[in-house]
């Protein structure tokens, strides 16, 4: 009987937390502050181009398609440059190339879009040479691809590298070269992101003063602290969100911290993913500690380093196929 009660009592209180999270997680996705409106603009600059840019990228469109978007994309690039906001952000520079290319396609399909090109030149007024050419240096529209190019995938034996990547707790105490985190990010930047906001942040350690420091702050490292060289902190900012899609930024930052393990792997860095539970009470020190603003959501901890020669790792079995696949009769 009190064990009974115990467990309903405890679940009461696992209720109450999870509500006290969620009106957290509101709290913090609105756009309250500057650099939140800022990124909330960012967010739906790039929501736009993406949408304007994948009706290219597309078999079927509708002749003459995406025109009022255009211009809604146009008068959102206005409002950032009225606002004085930094022309050199990706957003702003992404949004004007993927306009560029726009008018081509349809003027290329006989499309008369000489009004949104009259409204882009005023904008390219605005912008410096220095803006233009950023712009010119961006990708953007379609590119035509070979089905048997991609196939080449089948020839990376994938099964294999993911059999030998596994949680390491165990390094030589050595910071990575910022050259080699630099690649790692550059891998992990190619992961997919909705609409292509990429939303994330990586805030990461540069010495070995500063990894204890975090050691100290974050949960997950009982049995082994201070014995991780390099810790990198995955964001994601919550401003670039809106409505229904609440608690995407963890599936957007989901999606990029197994990029970004995967891609320490592949450069030889062993590495271990620390989960970060919400609104953790360290989680003000930490942001304060590595200027991490309140909209961020931290989703995870990454620590990483090179390889001892040899050192203990868990087995960790997986469910087989029949656990997890369910196929529809």
């Amino acid at each position: 009987m009190k064990h009974f009660i115990y467990e309903k009592l405890k679940g009461c209180q696992n209720r109450l937390v999870e509500y006290k999270l969620s009106v957290k997680e509101f709290s913090r996705s609105k756009k309250l502050t500057p650099d939140e409106r800022y990124t909330y603009l960012s967010g739906k600059i790039l929501v736009e181009a993406h949408s304007l840019e994948k009706g290219m990228g597309v078999k079927y469109v509708k002749h003459g398609y995406g025109k009022q978007k255009a211009k809604r994309l146009i008068c959102y690039l206005n409002a950032f440059i009225t606002k004085k906001y930094n022309l050199m952000t990706f957003a702003f520079l992404e949004a004007v190339r993927v306009i560029e290319e726009y008018i081509n396609y349809q003027e290329d399909n006989q499309v008369d879009v000489s009004d949104i090109e009259a409204s882009l030149s005023l904008i390219h007024k605005k912008m410096s040479e220095h803006h233009i050419e950023s712009v010119r240096n961006l990708r953007a529209g379609y590119v035509t691809l070979q089905g048997q190019d991609l196939e080449k995938a089948k020839g990376v034996n994938f099964e294999e590298f993911l059999l030998l990547r596994h949680s390491i707790r165990d390094y030589k105490y050595e910071l990575v070269e910022p050259e080699i985190i630099r690649e790692a990010i550059k891998i992990a930047n190619l992961s997919p992101s909705a609409c292509n906001r990429q939303p994330v942040k990586v805030y990461c350690t540069s010495t070995l003063s500063q990894a204890e420091e975090v050691d100290e702050m974050i949960s997950g490292t009982s049995g082994f602290k201070r014995m991780i060289p390099n810790f990198a902190i995955v964001t994601v900012d919550r401003a670039y969100f809106v409505g229904p899609e609440q608690f995407q930024w963890y599936i957007n930052g989901g999606i990029y911290l197994s990029y970004l393990s995967l891609a320490f792997h592949s450069l030889g860095i062993g590495n271990c993913i620390m989960q970060w539970f919400a609104f953790y009470k360290n989680e003000k020190k930490l942001k304060k500690y590595f200027g991490i603003s309140k909209s961020e959501a931290i989703i995870a901890v990454l620590g990483f380093g090179y390889y001892e020669k040899e050192f203990k790792c868990i087995c960790a079995q997986r469910k087989s196929v029949e656990d997890t696949l369910v196929l529809k009769k």
